[in-house]
């Protein structure tokens, strides 16, 4: 998308839109692969969140907006 449209000289970060919680990522991989749920302690340090809005306004289209959509 980025050669295709001439986007050069600019840093984008290629993640998806929505970020659900590593918690909630691997509590439904394990849900959808038929294994025990993770257990997460309760007293995890928040996270970073890179945005992909720059990437975005590209009209760059998805494949899936949110990881837990491209588990099988």
């Amino acid at each position: 998308h980025l050669i295709e449209n001439n986007l050069w000289g600019e840093i984008y970060n290629a993640c998806c839109p929505k970020h659900p919680s590593r918690k909630e990522f691997y509590e439904e991989a394990a849900k959808k692969g038929g294994f025990e749920s993770p257990k997460f302690v309760s007293n995890q340090s928040p996270y970073k969140i890179i945005s992909s809005a720059k990437l975005e306004n590209t009209n760059y289209k998805f494949k899936f907006s949110n990881p837990i959509d491209a588990l099988i």
